[in-house]
């Protein structure tokens, strides 16, 4: 009787243990690494999508030099069709594994495709759990498959590199963050509009183009790189970059100041039915450049450099708050979100859409010269 409890017990013991039913060798599926989306350059309706797939046992490829070269550890292949599903099931039939897109690193889509709308480019990778959210979301003026075609010494996989480069350019404070799930949180908020990193190819390399405005799912316009710089100011706190002085006279520089920190507060003022805004930005950082020839170390110099330092900031901070406003129309300094959070019953009353072009505000600046380096002048 022992005995036979003893084995029912272990028996049961048994169904406990994870087993292998559903396991999947990695070697019969294939991985995705990139996804790039263009319009079709033959079918208006149509999409052509260019893959980065990593390299397996099942695939195929020639050899440089026509033999005895190395292979690549990737495999670029460009398919087009009418919808991503039946894109990416051509595919897996070319490769006869099933794709994983658990390792996509990166979706790239090109500013012709994201100006019609990209809703239903998204929703595919919605719907696939293996898709990560963490993936990067970017757009590139020219063409993705371009974008991912690039080859470079750096890293011997193109998307690795472009992550990469992406995550430099965040680590360093010159972009935001935009990935997949960023983009989609904002796409879904009412009082939000998305925004994506520009990339482009340039040779064996990519530089940083600026940021990608949305309205909805749709790219209406897009601020280059100085102009993502000052639009980081207004909306991300702990930022670095430089700030050039110009003698108004012969517009040849006169000082160079670097900025090592900086602290953001937003105002808003509801007033007869009327809301306005104010950007209070305090910046701090050291003179790295001084060609004025004038000892710098004098208290009233200091306060009056301080003073053009921060009058230059406002200019340029409302000359790309005005851009936004009038040629982009996309409330991407989110202050819809803060209107809604804060004055809930306006928000329900107004058309946000609409009012936003014509909000008044403004922006005060407030600089501290920190260090002077080891000179005087």
């Amino acid at each position: 009787m022992v005995r036979a409890i003893t084995y029912l017990l272990l028996l049961t013991l048994l169904l406990t243990l994870g087993g292998c039913y559903d396991k999947q060798d990695l070697e019969r599926r294939t991985a995705i690494l990139a996804v790039g989306i263009d319009k079709n350059p033959e079918d208006e309706e149509g999409i052509e999508v260019t893959v980065q797939i990593a390299h397996n046992h099942n695939l195929v490829t020639s050899t440089e030099g026509g033999g005895g070269g190395q292979r690549k550890p990737y495999l670029v292949a460009t398919l087009r069709g009418d919808s991503l599903s039946s894109i990416f099931q051509k595919l897996e039939n070319m490769v006869n594994n099933p794709l994983f897109f658990g390792n996509t690193m990166l979706l790239a889509i090109s500013k012709e495709a994201a100006e019609g709308g990209i809703n239903n480019h998204l929703d595919f990778f919605l719907r696939n759990a293996q898709f990560r959210r963490k993936s990067w979301l970017i757009i590139t003026p020219d063409r993705a498959k371009e974008l991912l075609e690039i080859t470079t010494p750096l890293h011997p996989i193109p998307a690795l590199y472009l992550r990469t480069a992406l995550e430099n350019f965040v680590n360093t404070k010159a972009a935001p963050f935009t990935m997949f799930a960023n983009f989609v949180t904002s796409l879904n908020c009412p009082a939000e509009e998305p925004i994506a990193i520009m990339l482009s190819p340039a040779g064996n390399k990519v530089e940083l183009k600026g940021l990608a405005a949305f309205a909805n799912d749709r790219m209406v316009g897009e601020l280059d790189a100085a102009e993502l710089s000052l639009f980081l100011y207004l909306t991300r706190p702990n930022r670095r970059g430089l700030v050039y002085l110009l003698n108004p006279e012969n517009n040849q520089m006169e000082l160079c100041y670097e900025i090592q920190n900086s602290n953001l507060h937003l105002d808003a003022t509801l007033e007869e039915g009327q809301v306005s805004f104010t950007f209070r930005l305090w910046v701090e950082g050291n003179i790295v450049e001084n060609y004025l020839g004038a000892i710098l170390d004098d208290e009233a110099t200091l306060r009056h450099l301080e003073r053009r330092l921060a009058a230059k900031l406002e200019r340029e901070c409302l000359r790309v708050i005005g851009k936004v406003q009038q040629e982009i129309g996309s409330d991407i300094f989110n202050l819809g979100e803060y209107i809604r959070a804060h004055y809930p019953h306006y928000w329900k009353e107004i058309d946000w859409e609409k009012e936003f072009p014509q909000v008044p505000i403004t922006v005060e600046v407030t600089t501290h010269i920190r260090r002077l380096g080891i000179r005087r002048k």
